[in-house]
């Protein structure tokens, strides 16, 4: 029960995290988002700094936030981190709506792919599921349509390639955590798509 009490917590974070700065850049100017994302992402990278050199800090951490962490975050880096860095780099790199719409595949279209797989998974892609990557596809397109609706301006064949790009990077067993390779990756390539 702890487990699954502790993994849709995570799901939950990941969920409200991963959609609060792009949310908040469709309404607010993007040198504010990206002073917001600056501040948040160096406090986050000296908290991770302190608690690698102090034991009893880390000790602490764990124990506050340990309903929302993976076992491996115990020892490594956390997503949060991960993400609080990619979110910023995506608004310094990216024009913003590419920002918004490549954090938003992560922030929704990533659980929503865990909990189809793990669900529905049948037909295993290294250590994925087909399913899953056609979850996240289907609902970064949604993802797309709903924010294209506010009228972002970014046009459809963009948001197919970033939905493609970004399921495939969701089920390629790449070594970097998944909160910087989905926003950056198909962030890049949405980009290089717009210029066409």
């Amino acid at each position: 029960m702890q487990q699954k009490e502790g993994t849709l917590g995570r799901r939950l974070f990941h969920i409200v995290a991963g959609s609060v700065f792009p949310t908040l850049a469709i309404f607010l100017p993007e040198m504010l988002i990206l002073t917001l994302l600056a501040v948040l992402a160096a406090v986050m990278v000296l908290a991770e700094l302190v608690r690698f050199v102090s034991p009893t800090f880390n000790r602490w951490f764990i124990r506050f936030l340990r309903i929302l962490l993976k076992e491996k975050e115990f020892s490594q880096v956390t997503g949060a981190t991960y993400l609080a860095l990619s979110s910023f780099l995506a608004f310094l790199v990216f024009d913003k709506e590419v920002a918004i719409l490549s954090l938003f595949f992560l922030s929704l279209g990533d659980p929503v792919a865990a909990l189809v797989g793990q669900r529905f998974g049948k037909h295993r892609v290294f250590k994925k599921s087909l399913e899953g990557a056609l979850a996240f596809f289907a609902t970064s397109i949604a993802i797309g349509l709903a924010v294209g609706l506010i009228s972002l301006g970014v046009r459809f064949p963009v948001v197919v390639s970033g939905a493609v790009f970004g399921a495939l990077i969701e089920v390629l067993p790449i070594p970097i955590d998944d909160n910087v390779t989905i926003p950056i990756l198909s962030g890049a390539l949405m980009s290089l798509v717009g210029l066409l």
